[in-house]
């Protein structure tokens, strides 16, 4: 059944389905692409694709739950590879020299 109505579906395009749908009142919709979204105009009122900061341009999608009395956060990148290393061993009580050794020998990432 599926392969039959995909050979259908692949006669027209989405503009003249959505046309014979409606005017069939046939109840549709697309099924679309993280990307089909990036440039709508209403996800950007929205503002659900934020830019991150310092992530050259990179966008995501914000967290829909809003909460009273609380300021929305702004997303944020998340961390590079062995970034925070050092401050993460040292609080497990690792010593410099010790974290220095691991990320020497490839046992954590610096």
């Amino acid at each position: 059944m599926a392969s039959l109505l995909e050979e259908v579906f692949l006669t027209a395009g989405w503009k003249e389905w959505h046309t014979r749908f409606t005017e069939a009142t046939i109840t549709f919709g697309p099924i679309s692409q993280p990307g089909d979204h990036l440039e709508c105009r209403q996800v950007a009122a929205n503002g659900f694709l934020p830019e991150i900061e310092d992530a050259g341009g990179l966008r995501t999608v914000d967290s829909p739950i809003r909460m009273a009395g609380e300021e929305k956060r702004k997303p944020r990148r998340a961390p590079s590879l062995g970034e925070h290393t050092r401050t993460v061993l040292a609080d497990f009580g690792f010593g410099e020299d010790e974290i220095s050794r691991m990320i020497e020998c490839g046992a954590a990432a610096g």
